[in-house]
């Protein structure tokens, strides 16, 4: 039986969410189905923020909700050209008459609000909505299938970065550890998960000089600084406790590696491309996944390319891992800037 994999996406940079089933033989779209509701995405890429819960098929994603203003009889009358409308997100609000051709047409709130959502992988059905007791929105998610929570690091001030845990059930948002850290510093965007121990959390830090941080959550201490920049990164079924990361080579395409974030062991480099029949300057950018099959033996990339006419798009690259040796089987165009297919931001495997 041929498994297929999961991407969540946005069907249009961004403006709504879809569920993509992709083929796990060449990456191909097999169907996109589009996630119901006024959710804006509050990703840096497309719904890539989002954690997983693999064993249940499950996406936990936060989001903002767009709200907007509601038609009200209470005006007592509008001149042509506008229509009465009340403020939803302020109830004590009288309503008033604005010119526009429809309440729905005027944004409410500050739009700062912030929604979890559970999302069926493999229908798109939004099985439950619940909104955050904090507006938090953060630069990873990373489900842990021990207590259920949803973990995400949020650098909230230009000295310090924290990390909380939201409750998919009740919305409650929990701050459990802060760190300092430089002004410029960053935490790499979409990059976050668990080791099978359920609680050494594993995310990139970028500064002057980038790492990998490997922390335990219930201590708050880091357990290893890994030097460089690395992912997207996946857990490794064939080696645990080890991670396949994804490494950018400077005008020299990518290279997969088997990594140790506990620092007991040095980086492998499993293969690398730089270019392909499909286009050249390979690299992990804007929209860039991997995903790991749950028996280990394969690896789905995307990554981005330029075209011969030196437009970018994306690609699907399926290896074929053995040992530590991985090697190329199949590749094929995800998407481009202007195709109108939906724009995976991550990439998991049910």
């Amino acid at each position: 039986m041929r498994v297929q994999r999961q991407a969540i996406s946005s069907t249009q940079a961004g403006s709504t969410y879809a569920i993509s089933l992709l083929d796990s033989a060449n990456g191909s779209l097999v169907a996109s189905t589009p996630i119901a509701g006024a959710f804006k995405d509050d990703a840096m890429m497309p719904g890539c923020n989002a954690g997983v819960d693999e064993a249940a098929g499950l996406f936990y994603k936060t989001t903002v909700l767009e709200r907007t203003f509601e038609p009200s009889t209470d005006c007592g009358g509008c001149d042509t050209g506008s229509v009465c409308c009340r403020d939803p997100t302020d109830p004590g609000s009288a309503a008033y008459c604005l010119g526009a051709d429809a309440c729905k047409d005027i944004p409410a709130g500050d739009g700062q609000g912030a929604q979890l959502l559970t999302i069926d992988g493999t229908s798109g059905r939004v099985l439950k909505n619940v909104t955050l007791s904090r507006g938090i929105h953060p630069a990873f998610g990373a489900f842990n299938a021990k207590d259920g929570q949803l973990y995400g690091v949020v650098p909230y001030s230009y000295t310090e970065y924290g990390l909380f845990s939201l409750s998919p059930d009740t919305g409650a948002v929990t701050q459990l550890y802060t760190w300092p850290k430089g002004q410029m510093d960053g935490i790499g965007v979409c990059e976050g998960l668990f080791l099978s121990d359920a609680t050494t959390l594993v995310f990139q830090l970028g500064s002057d000089t980038d790492h990998l941080l490997a922390v335990d959550t219930n201590t708050g201490l880091i357990q290893h600084e890994t030097p460089g920049f690395y992912g997207p990164f996946a857990r490794a079924p064939l080696h645990p406790g080890k991670l396949i990361a994804l490494q950018n080579l400077h005008n020299r395409g990518f290279q997969l590696l088997l990594l140790d974030p506990l620092g007991a062991d040095d980086p492998t480099v499993l293969g690398a491309l730089n270019a392909t029949s499909l286009g050249r300057d390979l690299r992990a950018q804007d929209q860039a996944c991997l995903a790991v099959h749950p028996e280990g033996s394969t690896i789905a990339v995307q990554a981005s390319y330029n075209l011969a006419s030196g437009y970018l798009a994306r690609g699907v690259f399926v290896f074929a891992l053995e040992g530590t040796t991985a090697t190329l089987i199949s590749e094929a165009e995800a998407f481009d800037d202007s195709d109108g297919k939906p724009w995976n931001g991550l990439y998991t495997w049910f």
